[in-house]
């Protein structure tokens, strides 16, 4: 191993204060306010302090400072000072101070000019005294922690100050078997499996132990951080590697009992550090050869703002000889799945790649072969406590049965890749399946850990029926009453403005309260990944529903917004409680929300007839209204609806419909209602509807209201239209469908949502007796008002984007029955009228309002190029004063009314 990058440690060289007694403030306290005394007064005080590292390829330090002696007075004459150590003052030291430290034996701190005059009259001495480490002393042998060396200044007709006349040296050892790194590569071995089962000291340790780098702890950056943690055996440990920010005074402890440590050593250098205290990085620290360890213990500072730990990985070797290992997967584990499609056989796209390594290069290189030892699943099951059964060996490809790694290079030029072959139909083990593919390599040993690659295998029915619209579910969404789900109660509150914030690996598992027949799921969430469905009928044993993959589901939302997720499943699943395992990973942590979890259902297992429409099978069919003016009753239309089976049939089903309306009286108590139960006089139903063989979804019935205007009921009508089947049963929740019938009286003068040849009477043609009276003349930009009547729709009256108004003398009295504004008649035709505010008058001098029309409540109705207004019954009038409202006002062409 090479030294370089050994770092050495230096301590600066203290410069004395050159002052004389006049400046040295308090005199009387600083120096006991004796009359006479010498002392010593260096910038970086009295007690200097070294550290001596003890590496395994030897030990190393330096220390040197220096000062000048000085004099409290110059009435004095020559004084020669000598200075020596004195041991006897260590103890006292330590008995003042509380300490420790042992003596620092004879011969390692050397001093130059130990004796020193001060001249006649002088306040300080003109030698310098110089204090360095001996660099020719044996430091290997300064084996405590911490030692103590007194210096004592002895003067001949002075006496030397007790505050100021000693200097202490405090040597510090260690013992360091860190290793220079130039990069993460130098790291020997491989990162020890196990470690989320580790146990440690610090808040957030699963975070930083559970191999997913979006995971983190928090620390301090004010105060010193110590961590510790139990490997739960014995390793041979050859460095760390740590996900975080940059570090200061990294130091590594390890103890084999957690009791008794010892120094693996602080980093002077040796570690990679990351050089950013804003993004994370590796850090990285490697020791000479290994240490063997259980308990590990760091203490750190951070240096900036962040202070996070996202990972740390602890490097080991297994033997001292070559070791061939491989790092892939979690722990050497990769898992699979074999997916079981009904009426489609079995699949797996499970496919696991690992490049061979060795922990030394040889100069023959090896050659690294894989093969199958299920021998080891035994283990591995009592190990982690698992049940997994053999992998068929059969059914496991491996693209090559070995690999070379090259002279003088640490792995493989080349990887090896596990696949799955063969008839998977068989794999039907619930608990799942492990293999174990070893690694073996001439002139090298296998790991243990790391030279067995896990294959775990999970064999999953996948009952999901892809789906491009919600329609294509079976069934209808479930009633929630009684569901429950643990912590996520507002997943099932019926409310998709509630939800919780999930992550990755999230579960969530619903109980609906008794057993269903579910068809489907409906959650309204933001984008969820890697999503799996399981069912059970009792909370413990689960049955896989599948993984819906991209293009078999139906999701509405967006990488920011929340949406619906549908899935659908080939056949009824009969549970009681669903479960859902997901990742929710939103943009920038963001959008990571699940609202509501509904399902789909069925009655039971056998074919059902039912229908799915309106609200809760509700259609309204229109309302029949009493218009006060005109004494007449109209409206009401018809209603459609599409029966469906929840199972195909190879002869197909029919389907008939009649009115039932013993169904009524539980209508109005669940709605709060007083309808009418609807005759059947009054209800007409055309066809009955075909379910085609293989098909799920049938022709529509209609049902129509008839000789509505006899209809006068204020609480309205309702008719329950049941389904009939001779070829299935018939759904109890939704084998009925109510249509009702509205009724309201109206005093409108105007019709709505008319045709225009339901206006009564015919448009005045001869208008040569027409004349403007008054008009907004002040806001025409071209044209005239007169132009309205003179039966020329290319001429017009165009306004500066304002309102037509104008009052119009017809010469007569009209019964008018409705009116028609055209728009000119050129390629602007389409700017018509969309709203008229009507006056009348018989005299030119009383106004009143016959009305205000507009296109938003259909009183208003458009037929290019004129907007029609029709009335119910005619009104006497010669005076019409008009104002009509435009979007954007391109003028218009022609103005007349309706008349009887």
């Amino acid at each position: 191993m090479d030294m370089k990058n050994i770092f050495k440690i230096f301590a600066l060289a203290a410069v004395v204060l050159m002052a004389s007694c006049e400046e040295i403030p308090n005199y009387t306290t600083t120096i006991d306010a004796a009359e006479k005394l010498v002392y010593v007064a260096p910038n970086a005080g009295d007690t200097f302090e070294t550290l001596i590292v003890h590496r395994p390829m030897g030990s190393e330090g330096s220390f040197e400072t220096e000062f000048q002696v000085n004099c409290n007075t110059t009435s004095h004459g020559e004084v020669t000072v000598d200075l020596s150590f004195d041991d006897a003052l260590v103890e006292a030291y330590n008995e003042a101070n509380g300490t420790s430290y042992k003596p620092l034996p004879a011969g390692y701190l050397q001093i130059e000019n130990a004796s020193v005059v001060v001249p006649v009259n002088a306040n300080m001495a003109v030698d310098t005294t110089r204090i360095r480490l001996n660099p020719e002393a044996n430091l290997e042998a300064l084996t405590e922690r911490e030692y103590l060396a007194a210096l004592k200044m002895d003067a001949k007709g002075l006496k030397s100050s007790e505050e100021m006349g000693n200097l202490w040296f405090i040597v510090n050892t260690e013992i360091n078997i860190l290793r220079p790194l130039e990069s993460v590569d130098g790291l020997v071995g491989y990162p020890a499996t196990g470690s989320s089962k580790w146990e440690a000291d610090f808040s957030g340790a699963e975070a930083v132990f559970d191999g997913n780098n979006s995971t983190y702890a928090n620390f301090s950056t004010s105060e010193r951080n110590v961590i510790s943690f139990d490997m739960l055996e014995e390793k041979k440990v050859t460095g760390l590697k740590l996900l975080t920010y940059t570090l200061r005074n990294f130091f590594l402890e390890y103890s084999k009992d957690g009791v008794n440590w010892e120094t693996a050593g602080t980093d002077l250098g040796e570690a990679v550090n990351p050089s950013s205290t804003y993004y994370e990085d590796d850090f990285a620290v490697a020791v000479y050869d290994y240490f063997t360890a259980r308990y590990l213990r760091m203490s750190f500072d951070f240096s900036g703002y962040n202070a996070e730990l996202y990972g740390l990985e602890v490097y080991v070797v297994e033997s001292a000889d070559p070791t061939v290992y491989t790092v892939t997967g979690t722990d050497n584990l990769h898992t699979g799945k074999v997916v079981h499609r009904e009426g489609m056989g079995s699949s797996s796209n499970f496919s696991a790649s690992f490049v061979p390594k060795v922990t030394e290069a040889s100069e023959t290189g090896y050659t690294v072969t894989a093969a199958v030892d299920n021998s080891l699943v035994a283990a591995y099951n009592a190990a982690n406590g698992t049940s997994y059964a053999e992998f068929p060996t059969e059914n496991l490809a491996l693209s090559t049965a070995s690999v070379a790694i090259p002279a003088g290079a640490f792995e493989a030029e080349g990887s090896i890749t596990a696949t799955l072959t063969g008839d998977l139909t068989g794999l039907q083990n619930k608990d799942g399946y492990l293999t174990a593919v070893k690694l073996s390599a001439n002139g090298a040993v296998s790991s243990a850990s790391r030279g067995v690659v896990y294959l775990q295998i999970n064999p999953e029915d996948n009952l999901i029926k892809p789906i491009t619209s919600e329609s294509q579910v079976t069934g209808w969404l479930a009633s929630k009453a009684g569901w429950s789900c643990g912590d996520y109660a507002t997943l099932v509150d019926g409310n998709n403005g509630t939800g919780s914030t999930f992550e990755a690996g999230s579960s969530v598992t619903v109980n609906m309260g008794s057993t269903r027949f579910i068809t489907g799921l409906n959650v309204y969430t933001n984008r969820m990944s890697n999503l799996s469905i399981y069912y059970s009928t009792d909370g413990s044993t689960w049955n896989s529903a599948g993984a819906p993959e991209t293009g078999e589901y139906i999701y509405t939302g967006s990488s920011y917004s929340a949406g619906t997720l549908v899935v659908a499943f080939t056949k009824p699943l009969e549970a009681s409680f669903v479960r859902l395992d997901f990742d929710i990973n939103g943009y920038y942590g963001w959008y990571s929300d699940c609202f509501e979890i509904s399902a789909y259902e069925v009655e039971s297992n056998d074919p059902t007839i039912y229908v799915v429409c309106g609200n809760d099978n509700v259609l309204n069919a229109g309302k029949v209204t009493l218009h006060n003016v005109a004494g007449i009753l109209d409206g009401t239309s018809s209603v459609s609806f599409n029966p469906s089976a929840t199972h195909t049939s190879d002869a197909g089903y029919t389907v008939s419909a009649s009115v039932d309306n013993s169904y009524v009286a539980a209508f109005n108590r669940a709605n709060g209602s007083n309808r009418v139960a609807l005759d059947a006089s009054y209800v007409s139903i055309s066809g009955a509807s075909s379910i085609a063989a293989g098909a799920t979804s049938g022709s529509a019935i209609t049902v129509s209201i008839v000789n509505a205007t006899s209809l006068n009921n204020a609480n309205g009508y309702v008719a329950a239209i049941k389904l009939n089947s001779s070829d299935a049963a018939v759904s109890n929740a939704r084998g009925v469908v109510y249509v009702t019938v509205d009724y309201e009286t109206s005093d409108a003068k105007f019709m709505s949502g008319f045709s225009v040849d339901a206006i009564l009477g015919t448009q005045v043609a001869d208008r040569s007796g027409w004349s403007i009276v008054t008009c907004d003349d002040g806001g025409i930009h071209s044209g005239s008002y007169e132009e309205l009547f003179d039966g020329d729709g290319a001429t017009y009256i165009r306004t500066w984007g304002g309102p037509i108004d104008f009052t119009v003398d017809m010469g007569q009295v009209y019964n008018m029955t409705g009116l028609v504004l055209s728009a000119r008649t050129d390629a602007y035709s389409n700017y018509m009228a969309n709203s008229i505010i009507i006056e009348g008058s018989l005299d030119g001098e009383t106004y009143e309002e016959i009305g205000y029309v507009q296109t938003s409540d259909g009183t208003l109705v458009h037929s290019r190029p004129g907007a029609y207004a029709a009335m119910y019954q005619s009104v006497q009038v010669r005076y019409l004063k008009i104002t009509a409202q435009f979007g954007s006002n391109m003028g218009q062409g022609e103005f007349t009314i309706y008349a009887e």
